[in-house]
Order: C-alpha cells, then sequence, then structure tokens
C-alpha cells in the first residue's frame, strides 16, 4: 500500500522540529511510507518521507535519532537546491504513460510547469528509488551538515550514519550498487563520510 503515516515517537518528532526551525519551518514533519527498504525523499514543497525501514532501524538501536535528523536534513538540502522538482519532473516524464492512479495526501505541489496530487500512485515506487547523480548528493550532504551544525546537531551524527549504511551494504558489494534504496546512485558511503567530517573540520578550523 501507499499509506502514509506521520512520524511518531518523542525522539524522532523533537529531530524533525528542531532541523525545522533550523530553515524556518517551525512545524516541519516527516511522513512514513509503509516500506521495508532503508529510504528517504523529499517533494518540491519541502515533504519529508522516510520509509518504516528507517524507523524499523531507529527502534532497533541501530542508528541514533540525531542520525535520523541527518537524513531529514539531506533530503531538505535537495529541496532547497532544486533537486527534488528536477527528479520529481524526470520521473513524471519517463511514467506519464502510468499516470492515472492519483494518490492525493491533501496538498497540491508545484510540479514541471502546472499542479497534480502530491503523490501519483503509478509513480511512487519509482520516486522511491530515483536516482541522482553524485555532484547533487555531495552538493545536499553539504547542505545537511551546514544545516545540523546550524540546529546545533552533530556532524558527526550525519558521518555516522553513513557509515551505518556502508556496513548494511552486502560484503563483496560496491559502494553505490547495493539493494539498499538510499545508495542507489549515491556515491560510495565512505566518502561521503570523509567530506562531511572534512567540511566540519573546516569550520572548526576557522572558528579557531
Amino acid at each position: 500500500g501507499h499509506v502514509c503515516f506521520a512520524l511518531s515517537g518523542d525522539a524522532l518528532e523533537a529531530m524533525a522540529r528542531r532541523i525545522g526551525r533550523a530553515v524556518d519551518i517551525p512545524h516541519l514533519q516527516a511522513l512514513v511510507l509503509p516500506r521495508e527498504e532503508f529510504n528517504a525523499l523529499a517533494t518540491p514543497d519541502g515533504g519529508i518521507y522516510l520509509t518504516e525501514g528507517v524507523l524499523t532501524r531507529f527502534r532497533d538501536g541501530k542508528i541514533s535519532a540525531e542520525e535520523v535528523a541527518s537524513i531529514i536534513a539531506h533530503e531538505l538540502g535537495h529541496v532547497a537546491l532544486g533537486h527534488a522538482k528536477r527528479r520529481m519532473g524526470q520521473m513524471a516524464a519517463q511514467n506519464a504513460a502510468r499516470v492515472g492512479l492519483i494518490l492525493l495526501l491533501g496538498r497540491l505541489i508545484p510540479f514541471v510547469g502546472g499542479y497534480v496530487g502530491a503523490w501519483v500512485a503509478g509513480i511512487l515506487s519509482s520516486l522511491v528509488s530515483a536516482k541522482l547523480s553524485r555532484k547533487d548528493e555531495y552538493a545536499a550532504d553539504a547542505y545537511a551538515a551546514a544545516l545540523m551544525r546550524k540546529a546545533g546537531l552533530p556532524v558527526e551524527a550525519q558521518a555516522r550514519m553513513f557509515e551505518h549504511l556502508a556496513k548494511m551494504r552486502p560484503a563483496g558489494a560496491p559502494g553505490a550498487n547495493g539493494p539498499l534504496a538510499w545508495m542507489m546512485g549515491h556515491p560510495p558511503p565512505e566518502a561521503r563520510a570523509a567530506a562531511v567530517r572534512r567540511l566540519a573540520a573546516q569550520w572548526e578550523g576557522a572558528e579557531g
């Protein structure tokens, strides 16, 4: 099914609000897609979606609330940098013949020069696993690192998230080609962890 429900749990809700306040969206809310893969995405209007697979790993103690916050910050980076709108436009064009069943989540979003329902059920699976360029991913990572810092959250949590992704990868699988949806088309997680740590070190050096 494609039914979404609101992110629940005091720790995660608090993190979403904290990230939201840092970008002047005090009531930022993440929605949860009932899918078991580890994934997240954003709509052009700033809607943030996490899969149930992310929450399962949080509940199991495999990732922290701060690490989930870094995922939310990364997806907001895609929104702020215009990646989310481009991704949805590309996927809509590729799936135009399948656009028929519209799943409306209660609001409309800017979409390829017009307005459509927040989700088109026929392309939701493609959107969840849509690939963005490595350049886009590094840019969203840098945005997320700056946002984490602005929100008073440790950039190190973002680096740890990437390390967790690396551990989830099956043995012998290439960095960007494992079965985890959030890694598809992305740079190797080890490289992403190193990149955000370099940024954090530069910021600390500038302050020193």
